[in-house]
């Protein structure tokens, strides 16, 4: 998935059964990282030593931007008008490159003086010691839980509409019903440590993504041709909510380093990163232009739940919901990672702390859940992840990481450029936050 990024784990040998952190060694961390998130993307993921093609490379680079987000985009552009959301996504698109490009200049300094590759949370090291590890470590925690939490609302709303028609009792099962019954099997694939066993399962995913994203645009595209449904251009009362949601989709920093230190020319990986945000943008504009062209303000926070109830479509919903259920234990990997170093830290190695480690990754499974329960709405839930987690790795970090490290030599226009990116991000945020919460709290009572 989009969002899986491993920027502060190590995976001792990616096919063993277990795992341990290093605080300091950021570049075996990331780079046994990037293996085991390229065996789950499919990419083979061996190859790492310098050794990645530009195709390759580029290819990495736009599946790490687009993944669930996405179907949520033609509600996103409901909500603020698809004319502000085409400026927005192109505005974001833009900045997300101009903060990569800060923490690609960050990395070269942190590696210049310390002779070791850098991580996201080595920059944050170096710029303020263990608060800035804490900072990263923090965002991407919420952030993950976040994803899986998204995952489980749009397993129970797509379960529902894919039997709502069904004569028998699947038909009558509703939302919560469809998690609960699905707890078991997200805890127990939850309980694998051995990345390749899920790469086969998630490449199959993956394929699923793009074939159903394909099929969602060609059936939207129908719509818009035949009832030409009414659309705004400007909406600004929603735009907090749509700013949460498309900072969502924009969310996969976490991967621009290792995919920079993995290529064979590392010199042009900012050409790729230019190359492949002007993908990502068509990607995201044509998908939730056309969607929201197609069915107006009818359009359902998620894309799938608009589909007509034909076999074609429940076919394409089918193929989603495996998707997102083998991308969960993905999204879920850091996290478990984290808790299980943390709560094992000060014991000796021992057999029986398999049965620890399993019930780390059972509480943070029925954590999510109970998570996913409280507030069953997918674009809520999207928004609050995009404006706290996401806007923070994306944007407000690697810009205070860069003010940090080269404070006293940046050009006076740059620093005004980083407060401006920096105060914009907080107060959109913030703004973001704020009205997700009051519609959290007005859905919850």
């Amino acid at each position: 998935s989009a969002h899986s990024s491993y920027s502060d784990m190590h995976v001792q040998g990616a096919g063993d059964d277990t795992t341990r952190w290093k605080e300091e060694e950021g570049d075996e961390e990331e780079d046994e990282d990037f293996r085991a998130e390229q065996r789950v993307r499919g990419g083979g993921g061996d190859s790492l030593a310098g050794d990645t093609g530009e195709v390759k490379t580029f290819i990495s680079f736009v599946k790490s931007f687009v993944a669930s987000g996405i179907l949520g985009m033609p509600y996103a552009f409901a909500q603020a008008g698809v004319l502000v959301a085409i400026f927005m996504i192109i505005l974001l698109a833009g900045v997300s490159n101009y903060c990569i490009r800060l923490l690609l200049m960050c990395a070269e300094v942190v590696e210049r003086e310390t002779n070791k590759p850098a991580s996201f949370h080595g920059i944050g090291k170096y710029a303020f010691g263990n608060y800035g590890v804490a900072m990263v470590k923090a965002s991407l925690i919420f952030t993950q839980l976040g994803f899986c939490c998204v995952y489980i609302i749009f397993l129970g709303d797509n379960l529902v509409s894919l039997f709502e028609e069904s004569d028998s009792w699947l038909g009558s099962v509703e939302n919560w019903q469809w998690v609960l019954m699905l707890a078991p099997t997200l805890v127990l694939v939850c309980w694998i440590r051995s990345m390749r066993v899920l790469a086969y399962t998630s490449i199959m995913g993956q394929a699923a993504v793009s074939l159903g994203l394909a099929a969602i645009l060609v059936i939207a595209a129908i719509a818009l041709v035949q009832d030409q449904p009414d659309i705004e251009g400007v909406h600004l009362k929603g735009f907090p909510l749509f700013f949460g949601m498309a900072v969502y989709t924009f969310e996969g920093i976490g991967l621009v380093l290792p995919m920079r230190r993995a290529m064979k020319r590392p010199d042009n990986y900012r050409t790729i990163l230019d190359m492949g945000f002007v993908v990502i943008t068509l990607m995201v504009v044509s998908f939730g232009t056309v969607c929201y062209l197609g069915y107006g303000e009818n359009v359902n926070n998620q894309i799938t739940l608009n589909l007509p109830n034909e076999w074609y479509s429940q076919s394409i919903v089918a193929m989603l919901i495996v998707a997102i259920w083998a991308t969960y234990p993905v999204m879920m990997w850091p996290v478990t990672t984290l808790c299980e170093h943390w709560a094992l830290r000060h014991r000796t190695p021992h057999p029986s702390h398999m049965w620890v480690r399993n019930g780390i990754r059972t509480a943070l499974v029925m954590l999510t859940i109970a998570l996913a329960l409280s507030i069953p709405e997918f674009d809520l839930f999207v928004s609050l992840v995009g404006a706290v987690g996401c806007s923070l790795l994306a944007f407000i970090l690697p810009v205070v990481f860069y003010m940090k490290i080269f404070r006293y030599t940046s050009h006076p226009a740059v620093r005004v450029l980083n407060m401006v990116v920096i105060f914009f991000g907080v107060l959109a945020s913030i703004v973001s936050i704020v009205v997700t919460v009051i519609q959290i709290i007005d859905t919850m009572f």
